[in-house]
């Protein structure tokens, strides 16, 4: 019974709150510059895309919450010790990243939050040859923050780093490491 009631309670409160609060909706496009992050350091080693949709609810005059559902290329280059024939490693997700976005001035936003990414494609190139990898794990976990700028008409442009936090090979410290830039658009 406790948990009926807890249950309903969560559902009114979150309909009271999203009724009383104009989401808005929007698309987006741009640029990934990935590597990986490792013990020795960062490196964005490939250029990938990223594509998606947004919703952003204003919760106050200062902060909103901003959801989205997006299809990331990263990657990097694996390096092996003492060789320079270092494979190419792509690694395409969808992304749904979840941020709280704060107004520091009306169109200027800087935003922070969780990610979690769901592998949909992996794939190695070394000496011209492209072929499928299956030791990655499934589930991508990232921390983003960034800045926003929201133009007349619905026009926005996005800048934010994404750092991986999900071991991507068994016995090595390679995680994602991201940065994005967007130009998105927002429906009225």
């Amino acid at each position: 019974m406790k948990k009926v009631f807890l249950l309903l309670s969560i559902f009114f409160i979150s309909h009271s709150v999203v009724s009383q609060n104009k989401i808005t909706y929007g698309v987006k496009a741009g640029v990934n510059l990935t590597g990986f992050r490792t013990d020795n350091g960062t490196n964005s080693d490939l250029i990938g895309i990223n594509i998606g949709g947004v919703a952003k609810m204003d919760l106050n005059k200062t902060f909103s919450l901003q959801g989205e559902v997006n299809l990331n290329s990263k990657g990097g280059i694996y390096r092996f010790p003492l060789t320079s024939n270092n494979p190419e490693i792509k690694l395409t997700y969808i992304n749904l990243p979840i941020l709280l976005k704060t107004h520091i001035t009306r169109k200027f936003n800087f935003e922070i939050g969780p990610e979690f990414g769901f592998l949909i494609g992996q794939k190695a190139k070394l000496n011209g040859e492209t072929f499928e990898i299956d030791d990655v794990p499934s589930f991508d976990m990232n921390v983003n923050a960034g800045l926003s700028y929201e133009f007349e008409k619905g026009i926005f442009i996005q800048g934010r780093y994404g750092y991986g936090l999900t071991e991507l090979f068994e016995g090595r410290d390679y995680k994602n490491s991201c940065i994005s830039l967007s130009l998105g658009y927002f429906f009225n």
